[in-house]
């Protein structure tokens, strides 16, 4: 039994303890099976409810391809895309924060602030194919487990996998 279900059995058998008169036992008793039974079916359906796709395209994302180009080997590029509108990541060399509006099937990337590190030059042709791409990006979909953002006439542009 996890420990938040623990201490909510433990308040509703003080609870009952504390009590003084038959009918107000009774209904302590009925709340703490209530709540025995509530904390039973939380921790029951745990599992299940973390095996469910998320309700959108938050979290943390590796980029796989940028205009159909697979990502050059030995670089990382990433995206994390936060439920409060923040996206922050790497575009292979430098990091970057930003905002992206996500609403349904739609999302909408902001300026994106970078640092400005010196990177080899085919990383920093990549990375400014990534900035480029996300400008692009109107639309978003899932690809079974992963994430495919596309421009506003349904076009791949950036093809994601889960960040490990």
């Amino acid at each position: 039994m996890p420990p938040w279900a623990s201490r909510l059995w433990s308040r509703a058998s003080t609870c009952w303890r504390g009590a003084e008169s038959a009918a107000g036992r009774r209904g302590m008793i009925r709340s703490g099976m209530v709540a025995a039974l509530l904390a039973v079916t939380l921790t029951m359906g745990a599992p299940a409810m973390a095996d469910s796709p998320p309700a959108g395209p938050y979290g943390a994302w590796a980029v796989e391809e940028i205009g159909g180009q697979p990502v050059a080997a030995g670089s990382r590029v990433t995206i994390d895309l936060g439920a409060d509108g923040r996206a922050t990541g790497t575009g292979g060399c430098n990091r970057f924060s930003g905002s992206a509006k996500i609403d349904d099937g739609a999302i909408a990337f902001g300026p994106m602030a970078s640092t400005k590190m010196m990177c080899a030059p085919d990383v920093s042709d990549q990375e400014a194919k990534f900035f480029h791409a996300l400008e692009q990006v109107r639309n978003w979909t899932w690809d079974g487990p992963g994430l495919v953002l596309l421009d506003a006439a349904g076009k791949t542009v950036l093809r994601l996998g889960a960040a490990s």
